[in-house]
């Protein structure tokens, strides 16, 4: 009898285990890229940048676990000049590109986490991603967390609580007359807005926060506004930031570069398709004080390859000279 017990336990076991499923996905890509070294005995170097990310995602019913691994094999590696010898600075020193953190064996978790139904609740527990709006100041953001939300009358409704954070936020989301409208930390005095609309083929997003400067102490007001549509087959971009950012945030954006230091930013991104691929032109003006800086770069996509330059200009600091102009070769596929 326990015998048959035993086998009806290990039985239904591994039909639940069978009933689960288990995906594989990610992204590569490597990038060579020539540009400037900053060392008394080299002036150019060659940089190759190499990144692997891994999501393993489990499903069983309502439940899925998430885990994803980022910047695998993006540690820091040696520069090297043209003919392909490690570059050194003037103590001997071999100059790195400075990319990725640590070294190229690291491995952490990005995130990991887990997402099930309470009580017609959605859960969402453990360390994953989160952004302020649609993440026009800032790249979404890897923390411990917990959440709950749920949907009603067309509105989402959600509490969220960081690890640490004593503060609880809650979160609202819906759609009045055609305006897609998000609150976050509703009840807070550093609520963040993000509003979204569509008026004749133009979309128009505008985002809104408050932060505190931790060298003055004040409250600082954070704005974005991002305008795109499609003229004549151009596929255009523009951006207006007014971030006020500091050394304390994380104002890494995914569209218009790292703005963390910059006070406001002015982005444009025009892109056209021709028969010989994607060509897109690319200028983000960053300021800061009386100090500027200005990037222009241009951008073949052919398939999963991209050829690009870049070049930047400053102004505003004695006796400042304008960067010398990158060129990259970047090859990036998913599966």
């Amino acid at each position: 009898m326990k015998k048959q017990l035993l086998i009806a336990a290990v039985t239904a076991t591994m039909a639940s285990a069978s009933m689960a499923d288990v995906f594989i996905s990610g992204s590569y890509s490597s990038t060579i890229s020539h540009m400037k070294v900053n060392t008394k005995d080299a002036t150019k170097g060659i940089k190759h940048d190499s990144d692997l990310d891994l999501t393993l995602k489990g499903t069983n019913g309502d439940s899925t676990m998430v885990l994803t691994l980022e910047n695998i094999g993006a540690g820091k590696n040696p520069m090297k000049d043209k003919n392909g010898n490690d570059i050194k600075d003037a103590s001997g020193n071999i100059v790195y590109d400075g990319s990725g953190t640590g070294s190229k064996t690291d491995i952490k978790p990005a995130t990991v986490y887990i997402t099930t139904k309470v009580e017609g609740l959605t859960l969402k527990a453990g360390k994953y991603k989160s952004k302020n709006g649609a993440g026009q100041m800032h790249k979404p953001m890897s923390k411990n967390r917990i959440s709950l939300s749920t949907k009603i009358a067309g509105v989402n409704i959600g509490v969220s609580n960081a690890n640490g954070d004593a503060h609880t936020s809650l979160n609202l989301a819906g759609t009045v007359a055609g305006v897609d409208i998000k609150v976050q930390n509703v009840l807070n005095a550093k609520r963040y807005l993000t509003l979204g609309a569509e008026f004749y083929g133009v979309s128009i997003d505008f985002e809104a926060g408050k932060a505190t400067n931790p060298i003055t102490k004040k409250e600082k007001a954070s704005f974005a506004t991002q305008l795109s549509g499609e003229v004549y087959g151009v596929s255009i971009v523009y951006a207006n930031i007014k971030s006020n950012g500091t050394a304390t945030e994380n104002r890494d954006t995914a569209r218009w570069g790292d703005i963390t230091r910059v006070d406001s930013t002015n982005g444009l991104s025009l892109t056209y398709p021709t028969p010989y691929g994607k060509i897109n032109y690319k200028f983000v003006g960053n300021k800061r004080d009386s100090v500027k800086m200005n990037t222009n770069s241009f951008s073949l996509i052919r398939g999963n390859v991209e050829y690009k330059t870049a070049k930047t200009s400053l102004s505003g600091i004695s006796g400042a000279t304008d960067a010398e102009r990158v060129t990259s070769v970047k090859v990036k596929f998913k599966f």
